[in-house]
């Protein structure tokens, strides 16, 4: 995987960001970045979307057994979130 640095990172993470905005309706107040072993956490979301990591440019898919690499868009006690599980990876 090639490192990125500089300005370089704020472009991707700006490429990535409108993609996922695209696809949710949902403005999150509340993020969550869960690793290994919490990934079961993101199903107290109640869905509104679900996003693969594949599908977001710029996002690497998980190597990892169990690691489902996808962000779920919903809410979490009424309010909008966003949950990464198995962290989030930029290449």
């Amino acid at each position: 995987m090639r490192r990125i640095e500089g300005p370089e990172v704020l472009l991707y993470a700006q490429e990535a960001a409108r993609h996922i905005a695209l696809r949710t309706t949902l403005r999150p107040s509340i993020g969550l970045v869960l690793g290994s072993g919490w990934s079961q956490t993101a199903e107290s979301l109640t869905p509104e979307a679900v996003l693969r990591y594949e599908e977001v440019p710029h996002f690497a898919t998980p190597h990892v057994q169990g690691h489902p690499g996808q962000m779920v868009s919903g809410y979490l006690s009424g309010k909008p979130g966003l949950s990464l599980s198995a962290g989030v990876p930029i290449s």
